[in-house]
Parts: C-alpha cells; structure tokens; sequence
C-alpha cells in the first residue's frame, strides 16, 4: 500500500495560498462593511437634517397658528373697536406680504413683564409691550396695562439672501406707534437720512436693521412665507382669482390680500393690481360694525433644504421672458404641481418638466415675486413645503357682502 504524503514545502505553499484569500476575503468584507457604515452615516446625517427641518416647520406652523386661532374680532365693553383689525397686503419696498391682526393673550398674570402692566406710575412715559424681556422697565417705568389683547405682525426678510421669519407683538393696542400705521413698519427715507451729517453727507451706516426696532427674527432658513384667506365667495383653494360677484357654477380661488376695515387698501396697490376683490368703501374705517374677518387662512412655509445649500446654478443667463433653463447639475422635483418650483436669486418659478440639467418653466415670477433677468452663476434653490389650513374661530362674514361697491352701497 502506497500513501502520497505532501512534503513541508508542499503544505507550506497551501497554508501561504489560503492566508492570501483570507486576506483578500476579508479586504472585500472590510471594505463592504466600510461602505456600508459610510452610507448608514450618511443617511443617518440625511434623515437627522430633515428631522430638525420638519421640526422646525412644524414649530413655525405651530406659532402661526395659535396667533391667528387668537385672533380677536372685537372686545366687549370696548369703547373703541376701530383698532381690532386684520390686515394682509403687500410691503411697498419688498413686495412680500405682511400680516398684521389682534389677538388675545392669555397668562398675563403669569407672565414676568405683562403681569407688572398698569400695576405702577413712574415720571417717565410708560411704555408698550413689545415682546422683549426687559421685566426691569416693566417692574420700575410703568408698563401700559396690555388689557388682554395685542397688535401681531409677521413678514419675511426683504434682504437678499436672508431667509428669517420676523415676528413683532405690542400691547395695549393702537395709538401713533400701532403696528397698523404703515410709516411705523416700513424703511422711511427718515432713516436714510439719519446715516448723514447736517451737510447731507453719507456716514457710516451702523443702523439697525428697521425691523429690529419692533419685530424678532422666530425662523431661520425660510424661502417662502405666504398665506391665502377664504372669503365669502371662495370655492376653492387652486390659484384661480377671487371673484367679487360669483354666479351659480363659477370657480372663485383665495384671496392674497385681506383688509376687514375695507378702508386702507385701495385701487390698484395689490399685488400687480389683482384687486378684483377688495374695493374701498369710504367711512368704513370708522365703522367697525361692518368689518370682516377670514373664516380660512392658508398658511405656506417652504424652508430650504440642507443638500442645497450649495447646489446648482443657471449654467447661462436667463431674461426675464425666457421659459427654459439650464442648470450645473440635474435636480429632482416634487410630483405634486404646487410643489414644482425653484427659487433663483429673489424669483420663483414654476417647473412644467425637468430633463437632465433642462428645465421647461411654465410660470415665471411667482409667489408674489417679479421675473427678472439672471446672470449665469445663480444660485437655484429648492425647498421643503409645509402647509395648513387654519380656521379662524372669530370670523365676521356679512350677509351683504356682495352688495358693498366703490361709493357705498348698491
């Protein structure tokens, strides 16, 4: 019987050749395991981005929310109701819209600064709430009692590039530094020329920014901040305009605008001149009987998204009529139409199709924005939307609503 034993040098080239697949085995495991791990790190990365995004739109929702839910209609035993308004219209400057209304607070007791309102008489002029926490003053210099109301205002950054929310409260309501009075929300050339000496020559501008002076930024990162109101015609909430007398079978959308004194918002100052639905009647800022608020408010935040905060660019100049752009890169978009649009220095536009780096456009300017022409290097930015809908539980219809023309009653 003849046994075939391996010599040494024999078995030591095997052990030698199987140490070598271990190795490249365990290379490709390795390396597959490092792969792995990198992509769970990156959606791990992607989903905690976009958990602190929705939790940041829902929270913004959420503050809307409670304001416009508050809002006050009229205050029994109140001498004076013509300051309970609700008004909605566009920034002279930006063109953003700018929300301003009255609600309630409640909690003044517990509150560090509304609680000392009304409490103390001090030589200095007593002064409003204005959301700061400046409990000092309100213990020592004689806060305004609030008086379980306050003025609320809300609009967007008008700088470019600058994406904050801004949110400014005061109480008591009214007077000459209202919210409601336009010169006291706006940059004033006033301001402008307090950057210069007597001689009118330009200083250095280290002037706060003018909605500092009432107003704090509550969000950051915000690409869009708009609302639509229900009025009494509306049928549906598409983008399809207000219509002032509606007959049987016709569709009449939301409005942009809302002005429950029907006296401050005139011809032709509304968003392009789309003021088909308000019209002024005169006197009715006096009469606050007759002054209507939403049923609805749509509110719609768009934040920007974290993977573009250096995405693409316009691979070429656009003007302000083209209707087909060409990107650095390709970029995915939602299915849903409202959702189909892009945001390219300070215009949004509505995407019909999307081809690689080629996008077919087929609403330029909107949003409230104006199309423009843009130099090739543009930033092009997309964002997440956040919607609802919120019932006003105070809302005033009239019966007649229909019947109020230009010149009073028909």
């Amino acid at each position: 019987m003849i046994v075939l034993v391996p010599s040494p040098k024999r078995r030591e080239g095997y052990t030698l050749m199987e140490t070598l697949i271990a190795m490249g085995l365990l290379v490709v495991l390795g390396g597959g395991l490092v792969t792995l791990l990198s992509q769970s790190v990156s959606v791990w990365r992607t989903a905690e981005r976009r958990g602190r995004l929705y939790e940041q739109g829902r929270a913004l929702l959420e503050l809307v929310s409670a304001d416009l839910r508050s809002t006050v209609v009229r205050v029994a035993g109140a001498t004076d109701a013509t300051w309970m308004r609700f008004l909605c219209d566009e920034d002279p400057e930006s063109g953003f819209q700018r929300l301003r209304f009255v609600r309630s607070t409640s909690g003044e007791l517990s509150d560090p600064i509304l609680r000392h309102g009304g409490e103390r008489v001090s030589s200095h002029a007593p002064f409003h709430y204005r959301g700061r926490r400046v409990s000092v003053e309100a213990e020592h210099n004689g806060l305004l009692a609030p008086g379980g109301i306050m003025e609320v205002f809300y609009t967007i950054d008008p700088r470019p590039g600058v994406h904050y929310v801004w949110r400014g409260v005061r109480a008591p309501v009214g007077g000459a530094g209202s919210l409601f009075v336009d010169s006291n929300v706006v940059s004033s050339d006033d301001e402008g020329r307090a950057s210069g000496d007597a001689a009118g020559t330009p200083l250095a501008d280290d002037r706060p920014f003018y909605l500092e002076r009432f107003a704090v930024p509550v969000a950051e990162r915000v690409l869009f901040f708009g609302f639509r109101f229900w009025t009494p015609t509306t049928t549906t909430w598409d983008s399809v305009p207000p219509l002032r007398n509606r007959s049987k079978g016709d569709e009449s959308g939301p409005s942009l605008l809302w002005d429950s004194t029907r006296a401050l918002i005139g011809e032709g100052e509304a968003f392009g001149g789309d003021d088909t639905y308000w019209k002024r009647r005169p006197g009715s800022l006096e009469e606050a009987w007759d002054d209507v608020f939403p049923r609805f408010v749509e509110v719609t935040i768009v934040l920007l998204r974290d993977d573009f905060e250096l995405g693409p660019r316009l691979a070429a100049d656009i003007g302000s009529s083209d209707h087909t752009l060409t990107l650095t890169a390709p970029i995915e978009l939602s299915e849903d139409p409202l959702e189909r649009l892009i945001f390219v220095d300070r215009e949004w536009m509505g995407i019909e199709s999307v081809s690689g780096r080629q996008l077919e456009v087929y609403n330029r300017g909107v949003r409230g924005t104006e199309a423009r022409s843009h130099e090739r290097g543009a930033q092009v930015r997309i964002g997440v939307v956040f919607r609802r809908v919120v019932a006003i539980p105070s809302f005033r219809e009239r019966e007649d609503w229909d019947s109020w023309q230009v010149g009073g009653r028909r």
